[in-house]
C-alpha cells in the first residue's frame, strides 16, 4: 500500500518510516517474469512481452516448442507440382490460416509478414535484415539457404528461425524451431 502523504507537523524521525514504506511499496509494485510473461530491462527502457499461450494475448514472446503461434515452421504435404514432389515447407502462424506468418518489429517500425512456402530441402530459415542509409528503410526477406550466410557487416542482421533436415531411413523431412514461435522484435544497437 502506498504511504500516507507527509503533514507539515512530521517530526524528522518519521520520515525514515515513511521513507521505507515508500521504497517497500515500489519493490512490491516491481514487474516480475513469469509463466508466458517475458520482461527485457534495457538501456533505453523496459520491454514486456507475453507469449500466446498467455491469458490476454499481447506481443509473443517464448513458447515451448511445438506450441501454436506465429512464424513457426513446418513441413507439409502439398498436392501441388513440387521441385520435390509432395511437401513444402512453410513459414505460417500454426494458430491462425490468416496468411500473415506474424508481427516483424525492428525499432518503432512494424510491418505484417506473409505466410512463406518453399520447397523442401536441407538447411536453415532465416530472417535477413538489410538497413539501407539512403532510403532510412529496412528490408526483410526470409528464405531457406543450405547454409545460413556469414557477414560483418553492421547494417545487416541475420536471424535463425528453423532448420530443416531429411532423414535418409525414414525418407522424410522434418524442421525444428530454433527461434522460439512468437512475433519477432529486434532491438537494440543495431536498431536506428
Amino acid at each position: 500500500m502506498l504511504p500516507r502523504k507527509l503533514l507539515k507537523n512530521d517530526k524528522f524521525i518519521v520520515l525514515y518510516d515513511l521513507w521505507n514504506q515508500l521504497i517497500d511499496h515500489l519493490q512490491s509494485s516491481r514487474p516480475v517474469a513469469g509463466a508466458g510473461i517475458r520482461i527485457q530491462r534495457l538501456s533505453a527502457g523496459t520491454v514486456f512481452s507475453a507469449s500466446s499461450g498467455s491469458t490476454g494475448g499481447g506481443a509473443a514472446g517464448v513458447t515451448a516448442g511445438g506450441d501454436e503461434g506465429p512464424f513457426a515452421v513446418t513441413v507439409e504435404p502439398v498436392d501441388e507440382e513440387q521441385e520435390n514432389p509432395g511437401r513444402v515447407v512453410r513459414l505460417h502462424n500454426t494458430a491462425s490460416e490468416s496468411g500473415v506468418a506474424g508481427m516483424l518489429t525492428i525499432g518503432s517500425r512494424r510491418k505484417q509478414i506473409a505466410d512463406q512456402e518453399w520447397p523442401p530441402k536441407a538447411g536453415v530459415v532465416i530472417l535477413d535484415i538489410t538497413y539501407d542509409d539512403k532510403a532510412e528503410d529496412y528490408t526483410a526477406t526470409f528464405s531457406l539457404e543450405e547454409t545460413p550466410p556469414e557477414t560483418k557487416d553492421e547494417k545487416r542482421y541475420i536471424l535463425r528461425i528453423a532448420e530443416i533436415s531429411y532423414n535418409d531411413d525414414t525418407e522424410s523431412w522434418s524442421a525444428a524451431q530454433i527461434h522460439p514461435v512468437g512475433d519477432i522484435e529486434v532491438l537494440g544497437r543495431w536498431v536506428k
